[in-house]
C-alpha cells in the first residue's frame, strides 16, 4: 500500500543484464519462474522515455513479474536513447533485443514459436513498427500509452519510415492498444486512429481500451 513498485515474486527469478549487443545500453534481464516449466510462451519488453530516459529496471515490472509467475519467459530490455542515437538506432536495438529473445528464450524455459513483444510509450512506437512490419513475425504485440506519429522533426520524405501509420498493416498480428483519454503527454487520438487503421487492414484481432 505505501510504494507503488512491486516486489518480485519469490517464485520468480530474475537474470539481470545480459548482452545482447556492444553498446553498454545493450542489456536485458530475464525473468522466469523458479522451478523453470519448460515451453512458456515469451515476451519482450521494451521500456519508454520518450528516446531520452527510461531503463529496464523502472516500468512493466508488475506485467513481468506477473506473467513470469504464470510460467512466461519475460525479457525486459534497454536500449540507446537521444542525443547519441537517432530512430535508425532505436529501430535497429529493439530488432536485436527481438532477434537475441528468438534465439535464447528456449534457454531459460520459453518457447519462442510464442513471442508477444509489448512497450510503452517510445517503446509502445517501437512494438507498433515492428508488428507491422512482414519480416518480424510476432505472436501478438501490445501498446501502452504509446506514440505513434513520426520521429523528433520529421516529414513524409524520411529514409526510414517512423510511423506505423505510413506501412501497411496487412501482416499485422493481434493488436492490443492501451490508453488513458486524459493522457497529457501523448495523445489518446493517435492510439484510437492506430487501432482504426489495425481493425481497416490487418483482418486479425485488435483490442483498443481507452482507461478513464
Amino acid at each position: 500500500a505505501l510504494s507503488p513498485i512491486p516486489f518480485r515474486p519469490r517464485e520468480v527469478r530474475r537474470i539481470a543484464n545480459l548482452r545482447y549487443g556492444e553498446h553498454r545500453r545493450h542489456r536485458l534481464d530475464v525473468y522466469h519462474r523458479r522451478d523453470r516449466p519448460a515451453g512458456g510462451p515469451v515476451l519482450l519488453y521494451l521500456h519508454g522515455g520518450g528516446y531520452y530516459s527510461g531503463s529496464k529496471h523502472h516500468e512493466g515490472r508488475a506485467l513481468l513479474h506477473d506473467l513470469a509467475q504464470r510460467g512466461w519467459v519475460c525479457v525486459s530490455a534497454t536500449y540507446r536513447l537521444r542525443p547519441r542515437a537517432d530512430f535508425e538506432d532505436h529501430l535497429a536495438d529493439a530488432r536485436a533485443a527481438l532477434a537475441w529473445t528468438r534465439e535464447h528464450a528456449s534457454e531459460h524455459g520459453g518457447d519462442p514459436s510464442t513471442l508477444v513483444m509489448a512497450g510503452s510509450s517510445a517503446g509502445a512506437h517501437l512494438t507498433s513498427l515492428l508488428a507491422v512490419e512482414d519480416d518480424t513475425p510476432l505472436s501478438a504485440a501490445i501498446c501502452l500509452y504509446g506514440y505513434y506519429g513520426r520521429y523528433y522533426g520529421r516529414t513524409a520524405d524520411e529514409a526510414a519510415t517512423s510511423t506505423p501509420f505510413a506501412l501497411p498493416a496487412a501482416g499485422a498480428p493481434p493488436v492490443f492498444i492501451a490508453h488513458g483519454d486524459h493522457d497529457t503527454w501523448t495523445s489518446a487520438s493517435d492510439a484510437r486512429r492506430l487501432t482504426a487503421k489495425l481493425r481497416r487492414e490487418s483482418g486479425g484481432p485488435v483490442v483498443g481500451l481507452e482507461l478513464p
